[in-house]
């Protein structure tokens, strides 16, 4: 576990609150309640009322949600320093869209929604960094979807991982990929794979032999040239 002054030192990478001094974080980490969760277990599970918000300090979260057909997609992993959960800011008595589960034992802050609007109510500028911070998050389901649509698995796939790393980190994303996705179903959510759609490789090419099809090429004897060969009586 962290100490009290890493929570303050995360709290300042942290899009939401670079407008505060030190003294108005440590009032709101002082406010705020630790939370840990074990691997594989739920902050808060989709349809869950939304009355925290959250800032993880410790571990990796993925946020993912559960289609009308059962299935389970990934939409995003969450790294320390990151905000998760504060839909109940801009929409009161709403619901969690989204399940946010510990892909390893994680840590986090929670913050009564109600709570947070009274310690940055007066604070300029934070309503427009939160919008700001909702809209990068719209835009990036805008660009996940048109991805669904016009790119083969294989592509998406490939974005996944590259996201992955932008959102995380090449250390954190290698521990994420390890615990998150893996192989399987859990690979496939990750980018949008379904059983109509799934992850599979790279077929050959018309034009490209199989090395299991192609046959050594044989060779055949040809005459040598009159001019080298005698002739004995």
């Amino acid at each position: 576990m962290l100490p009290v002054t890493g929570f303050s030192a995360i709290l300042c990478r942290t899009a939401l609150f670079r407008r505060f001094s030190p003294d108005e974080l440590e009032n709101i980490r002082a406010a705020g309640q630790l939370r840990l969760v074990e691997e594989d277990c739920y902050f808060f599970q989709q349809g869950d009322p939304a009355t925290h918000l959250y800032v993880l300090v410790g571990g990796c979260v993925r946020l993912s949600q559960v289609t009308v057909d059962g299935q389970k997609i990934i939409l995003r992993v969450i790294a320390p320093g990151q905000m998760f959960g504060a839909i109940g800011l801009t929409e009161p008595g709403a619901a969690y869209p989204i399940s946010a589960e510990a892909s390893e034992d994680s840590q986090a802050l929670a913050w009564e929604t109600g709570l947070f609007k009274r310690l940055c109510g007066n604070k300029t500028g934070v309503a427009f960094d939160l919008m700001s911070m909702m809209s990068a998050y719209i835009q990036e389901i805008q660009d996940r979807y048109r991805e669904l649509a016009t790119e083969r698995t294989q592509q998406r796939v490939a974005r996944a991982l590259l996201r992955l790393v932008a959102q995380v980190g090449r250390r954190m994303a290698g521990r994420c990929i390890s615990n998150t996705t893996g192989t399987g179903p859990k690979c496939g959510s990750a980018c949008g794979a379904t059983p109509a759609n799934p992850v599979r490789p790279a077929r050959l090419s018309s034009t490209m032999t199989p090395p299991w099809k192609r046959r050594r090429a044989s060779k055949t004897w040809s005459p040598p040239p009159a001019s080298s060969m005698s002739i004995t009586r």
